[in-house]
């Protein structure tokens, strides 16, 4: 329903509304669309993998061991509009309803509905009704005199409308089938409309699908970087799924894109170049947040030599020693740098994101996975770098020293 106020004023605390429930036909509850679960090209249900198959099949199970034990939480479609959903476009007709949440169960349910009563009993199946929970007035902006906000425009969904359906799914979203980091920015990347956040999203999605191709840790046969690497290499780590969740935010400075590109296709090179064997995928999560440290260099503080610099990439030799325990006093070993062995590794005073400052990023990051190159391709075959991010780390601070002083 419109809003007709012409200066309407919103209701920004909704702390009292409750959804509304009712029953209504089964084939009136569609789940809702890809670009909201997943994006377009890569949405969570209807992909028919075999993880997917296997909820469907736990769903099922409990529908016939318990039946249906809670509503449907789904959103009132004020207006037709058309949408993507499993691949295809679907038309979203007026007074039906979409899923906020249970898009899963939604599936398997209506799929055994189908097995029980689509042949013997059509009739049944058409006109079987089933519990909803109507939160449309909590999802949607609704003004104090109780108008919704417009929903469609031009027969799709608005932007901010969608924003705040997949706000919703993102909060409520359960079940078998879990969110991966991929899904959760693709989907990102098509529904949120804050441009600088909507600008991330797509860039670290884009750069996802280029790179990683919808590879997980899983599949060891494929010689190219994973999702995890990608966003290491991109934010310098996975974001924390309750965090993002919370504040469907990531923080990235778009100023760094030509940095961060440079990082990908150096160490998708380097990845390429190399057996898994040899080149286990954490060392790479370690190299990506490594080469992000020249924007935040590692021991500034420590140092009053480093504080010269703008940038600089900190190598050194480490060594463990006994220490004893200041809350216990016993005796452990402890990794620590050996004296004197700190080195300002590709050091350079200028600006950040000034074009003297990049250029010198890019040829020290072409320098130091050139080093790890060379180093792989005259290494014996069943030797491999570290994988651990502790022994990684003291690994690549001394090749990093060691490159630079092989340069210089």
């Amino acid at each position: 329903m419109a809003n007709k106020s012409k200066r309407p004023i919103l209701v920004k605390d909704k702390h009292y509304l409750k959804p509304i429930y009712k029953e209504v036909k089964l084939c009136d509850i569609n789940p809702i669309t890809d670009t909201i679960q997943g994006g377009n090209e890569y949405y969570r249900w209807g992909q028919d993998t075999p993880e997917e198959r296997e909820a469907i099949r736990l769903h099922k199970e409990s529908f016939k061991k318990y039946g249906l034990l809670g509503f449907w939480p789904v959103v009132k479609v004020q207006e037709d509009f058309t949408a993507r959903l499993n691949g295809k476009d679907f038309l979203y007709k007026k007074g039906t309803y979409c899923t906020v949440d249970y898009s899963g169960r939604l599936r398997a349910y209506k799929e055994l509905q189908k097995d029980i009563y689509g042949v013997k009993d059509p009739k049944k199946l058409e006109n079987w009704m089933t519990a909803i929970a109507d939160v449309t007035e909590q999802v949607l902006e609704i003004d104090t005199n109780g108008n919704l906000e417009e929903m469609v425009e031009n027969d799709k969904l608005i932007p901010e409308v969608r924003e705040r359906i997949w706000e919703a799914v993102m909060t409520l979203s359960t079940g078998q089938l879990p969110w991966d980091s991929f899904k959760f920015i693709n989907s990102g990347a098509g529904v949120i409309t804050n441009p600088e956040q909507k600008a991330i999203y797509k860039y670290c999605s884009d750069k996802m699908i280029k790179y990683a191709k919808g590879y997980s840790a899983g599949n060891q046969t494929q010689l190219q970087l994973s999702n995890r690497n990608v966003l290491h290499c991109i934010l310098g780590g996975v974001p924390d799924e309750d965090q993002i969740r919370r504040t469907r935010k990531l923080k990235f400075n778009l100023n760094k894109i030509r940095y961060t590109d440079v990082i990908l296709e150096n160490i998708n090179k380097l990845r390429g170049s190399s057996s898994r064997r040899q080149l286990p995928g954490p060392f790479i999560d370690v190299l990506g947040n490594y080469l992000l440290s020249f924007f935040n260099p590692l021991e500034r503080k420590a140092s009053t030599n480093a504080s010269q610099y703008t940038s600089y990439f900190l190598g050194k030799e480490m060594s463990q020693n006994l220490v004893t325990d200041t809350k216990t006093g016993v005796l452990k070993l402890k990794w620590e740098n050996v004296p004197n062995t700190e080195t300002y590794a590709f050091h350079t005073d200028e600006p950040f994101y000034s074009d003297e400052h990049f250029f010198y990023f890019e040829n020290s990051v072409k320098t130091i996975v050139g080093h790890l190159q060379a180093w792989l391709a005259t290494a014996p075959t069943q030797t491999s770098i570290p994988s651990s991010g502790g022994e990684a780390k003291r690994w690549l601070f001394e090749s990093v020293k060691k490159c630079w002083i092989n340069n210089n």
